[in-house]
């Protein structure tokens, strides 16, 4: 079977940690193991296409997160939820709905040269903010320090430019209108769910 195209899910944990306007001609510099396995596969991919003349998408893709919080999951929500008690750190996230990522898949799909793109939310938020609508407290109580820069901004203004992708779906925005259920993790129906968040955390 002829392979035409090719799309491959890579990770903005390429990028590592950067100061200012992030966007595909920025310099790659993974240090999480995510990153650095998605960077070797990166490379690896760019060999392939050079050899086989094949059209290839890199899509760096942000945090994904959807319209459910299975608890005890590794999927974005369910982490930020395990950690809404005990959460020694506070990083900010572009978290991107999975429709939004499968849209600009459609979208690059139909493109004819071989490109990379960044698929990130518009906005910033931070893991704390998400953690606190998750549980449904006071989300202008006190919040721990950031260990990243906000500055670190993705920017997915080329893929907006060339598809008219846009991220339509907003954490902040879901989680405030109750768009995102809790699911239990083994029935996989609807649950109600209380949580705590620390109490001596750092005031800003």
């Amino acid at each position: 079977m002829e392979i035409k195209k090719f799309i491959f899910l890579s990770s903005t944990e390429v990028y590592g940690k950067y100061i200012g306007e992030i966007d595909e001609e920025t310099e790659i510099n993974p240090i999480s193991k995510k990153g650095i396995r998605m960077a070797q596969c990166e490379y690896a991919i760019s060999l392939y296409r050079k050899r086989y003349d094949l059209d290839v998408k890199i899509l760096r893709v942000a945090p994904v997160f959807t319209y459910r919080c299975v608890t005890d999951s590794k999927e974005l929500l369910g982490v930020l939820f395990q950690k809404s008690s005990e959460m020694k750190e506070n990083r900010w996230l572009q978290p991107v709905h999975v429709a939004d990522v499968a849209d600009a898949i459609k979208r690059t799909m139909e493109l004819s040269s071989s490109q990379i793109y960044n698929v990130a939310a518009s906005d910033v938020i931070s893991e704390q903010k998400i953690s606190r609508l998750l549980c449904k407290k006071d989300e202008d109580g006190a919040e721990l320090v950031a260990t990243e820069n906000v500055a670190g901004r993705i920017s997915s203004r080329k893929l907006k430019k060339e598809t008219e992708w846009i991220d339509f779906w907003q954490i902040e925005k879901m989680l405030k209108e109750d768009k995102v259920k809790f699911v239990h993790p083994v029935t996989k129906l609807p649950m109600q769910i209380e949580c705590d968040l620390p109490q001596d955390i750092i005031s800003l």
